[in-house]
């Protein structure tokens, strides 16, 4: 039968014990042995001892300690808790090994307190509630930072989540403080629910480099950087971004080379084949429409102009067509007018009928002019004219205070009106003769630097 474990313990001391002893009688034998052979050696040498040198029959007699517990068998040990007789000659040696070991600790101490006593675990929990995230059991129910409510506050970028461990205690959520709202990033930064509501939008730029900035809170103005500008072709379109459209003379003659010239009439009584050849020579196209005075004037006629020259009309027009020549150069059309193609007053109102509410207008006025323009303001649609004949004219004036008189002759009558309607420009002059081949062949340069400047400024239609 097992042995409790008491007693286990009571035999494990005792044989501790046991040995100690023993130890301490075997130290002690040690010494009286080798105190005894020093007293042997002395006498060898003639001091104290026997005089026949032999060993004394105590020392033969004294059992071997070491010798003597190594045949006892180790169990026997354990249940024989006596110290064994050290024999009659070291009895002394006997009583200190007893007596060494009769003051031990170990044999003094209470075993079965020392050794069976529950361990100490400290302080007993005391609950208190449930902390989230202190990795502490506060509530001393076995678990940590258990979750018993979970909950979410704020809207956009602001949201936060919030919990509770204990369930007297309820969940404190505060949501993130709100920043500004920037616009195309998908994120409602200013927390109010709505994502990239614009407050301020602008326009920077013109032609193909028109561009938008905008700005998603008051806070933020708006920014706007155009496009970067490209190479200008003959489009319809402001390539380069400098305001005009098309306004391209790679031959610098003076005539842009995109343009497409519409005569609109017949021509004058007299041949105009050299100012149209010069047209088309320097990059320009040039067709007449509306020879005949049964013809309309439509949007679909001169939609592909970009300048409209009036030359010898057929008749008067309504107001529906004058309405739709308006709006052509509100749009962005240059359109030029001559007059003078004979003395009566149909040739002014003829072109007046289509000049409604452009600004300029001719006037009849006897006698006609014979007297060349030689007196320029300072202004682009002139900037290289020297003189310019006229013969049998008539005076031009303006009907909008953004019309200019540009150009008179020496009795200061006006002779050149312009005027920039919306988008559009719009150029007099007082006479047709500009146009006839007689005069080319005679004052070829002068009217050249006429028609450049009238032309280039006709043609640089602005951007919208």
């Amino acid at each position: 039968m097992p042995r409790p474990p008491r007693v286990l313990d009571a035999l494990a001391v005792t044989w501790v014990t046991f040995h100690l002893g023993a130890l301490s009688v075997g130290c002690y034998q040690h010494h009286v042995v080798e105190a005894e052979s020093d007293a042997s050696v002395l006498d060898d040498h003639g001091t104290e001892g026997p005089s026949d040198g032999a060993t004394p029959d105590a020392d033969a007699s004294a059992p071997d300690a070491s010798t003597e517990d190594a045949d006892v068998p180790l169990d026997a040990q354990v249940r024989d808790a006596d110290v064994p007789d050290a024999g009659p000659r070291d009895a002394a040696a006997a009583d200190v090994g007893a007596q060494d070991v009769g003051t031990q600790d170990m044999g003094t101490r209470d075993v079965g307190t020392d050794m069976g006593a529950d361990v100490d675990t400290g302080p007993a929990c005391m609950p208190s509630p449930e902390v989230c995230g202190t990795l502490v059991d506060e509530d001393c129910d076995g678990s940590v930072d258990e979750v018993v409510e979970r909950i979410a506050c704020g809207l956009g970028q602001c949201v936060r989540s919030a919990e509770s461990c204990d369930e007297s205690t309820p969940a404190q959520c505060v949501p993130l403080p709100a920043g500004l709202e920037r616009c195309g990033t998908g994120v409602d930064e200013d927390c109010d629910g709505t994502i990239d509501e614009v407050v301020e939008q602008v326009t920077c730029g013109v032609g193909l480099c028109v561009a938008q900035g905008e700005s998603c809170d008051v806070a933020l103005p708006a920014e706007c950087t155009p496009l970067p500008p490209q190479e200008e072709v003959c489009n319809g379109l402001d390539d380069d971004c400098d305001g005009t459209i098309d306004v391209i003379d790679r031959g610098a003659d003076g005539v842009p080379d995109c343009l497409n010239i519409v005569l609109l009439g017949r021509s004058g009584s007299q041949v105009s084949g050299t100012f149209e050849q010069w047209i088309r020579t320097n990059g320009a196209s040039s067709r007449r429409v509306l020879t005949d005075a049964a013809q309309v004037l439509t949007a679909e006629v001169i939609a592909d102009a970009d300048i409209i020259i009036l030359d010898q009309l057929q008749r008067t027009y309504g107001a529906d067509e004058a309405a739709v020549l308006e709006a052509w150069v509100r749009a962005g059309g240059g359109l030029m007018a001559v007059t003078g193609h004979y003395n009566q007053p149909p040739t002014v109102d003829r072109a007046n009928s289509l000049l409604t509410n452009l600004g300029l207008a001719f006037v009849f006025q006897l006698p006609v002019i014979n007297s060349d323009a030689t007196r320029f303001e300072d202004h682009p649609a002139v900037e290289r004219v020297r003189t310019v004949p006229v013969i049998g004219g008539f005076p031009v004036v303006t009907t909008s205070p953004t019309a200019l008189i540009v150009g008179s002759d020496t009795a200061n009558r006006a002779l050149i009106g312009v005027n920039e309607v919306d988008l559009g420009r719009v150029y007099l002059f007082a006479d047709e003769w500009v146009m006839f081949d007689s005069q080319w062949n005679m004052l070829a340069d002068d009217l050249r630097r006429f028609w450049s400047s009238a032309l280039r400024w006709l043609g640089q239609t602005r951007s919208p």
